[in-house]
């Protein structure tokens, strides 16, 4: 049999809607809670399929990264495979529903025909962006001493000079939970209110590498 090449690419989107919660103060990257490590969003699935001769014998090879499954509807019945899948076929043509499922649950899905005697090779990868960390900053300075020391703060986070979502005001004792931002370095500005303004009370450096980072401001 002649040489055959099928091949084609496929992008898929998707996109995330970030949902304020007027109980707290407004964290300058806000996104929805998810089940699974809400630290990645999937953007698409990069996809390529290649036929060609199977040399006599008819196969679909399916090939991602580590923790993908496959699962082949084969003459209406389900096969499933750790990666690398390799389908042994019967040698007659086939159409076959594939499913991917990678490591963190996303699934794709689509019908591949498997011409007799060809092995067709599915090369699959799910891409993702990394959307940040969560943290907290608090205003930890209702236990201090000195009634002057009990600020009302106001806490602004700065990346390249511009800054990052909206200021994040906080009375004495307050938190503000779910700061969510991505993996960096930001510059971190303090201000305490004095009259009907505010003045700059101290500069830090946000370093967020893990889930749960926290920033915290007690007595001066």
């Amino acid at each position: 049999m002649s040489l055959r090449t099928l091949a084609f690419s496929m992008l898929l989107a998707s996109s995330l809607v970030g949902h304020a919660n007027a109980a707290e103060p407004e964290p300058p990257l806000q996104t929805l809670p998810e089940k699974s490590d809400d630290s990645f969003v999937l953007q698409g699935w990069t996809a390529n399929i290649l036929g060609v001769t199977g040399l006599g014998k008819t196969s679909l090879v399916v090939n991602g990264e580590t923790g993908y499954t496959s699962t082949a509807t084969i003459d209406g019945a389900p096969v499933v495979m750790a990666h690398p899948a390799a389908f042994e076929l019967a040698d007659k043509d086939h159409r076959i529903v594939l499913k991917v499922v990678d490591a963190r649950g996303a699934e794709w899905t689509e019908t591949v025909d498997v011409p007799k005697g060809m092995k067709v090779s599915v090369n699959i990868k799910s891409r993702y962006e990394h959307r940040g960390f969560e943290g907290t900053i608090k205003n930890d300075t209702l236990a201090c001493r000195s009634k002057a020391q009990r600020r009302y703060l106001k806490f602004e986070v700065y990346q390249n000079g511009t800054m990052i979502g909206n200021a994040i005001m906080l009375e004495p004792g307050k938190s503000a939970h779910g700061v969510r931002l991505k993996p960096g370095t930001y510059d971190l500005k303090v201000f305490e209110k004095a009259g009907a303004d505010y003045r700059l009370l101290k500069s830090g450096v946000l370093d967020p590498k893990q889930a749960q980072w926290r920033y915290d401001v007690g007595c001066q």
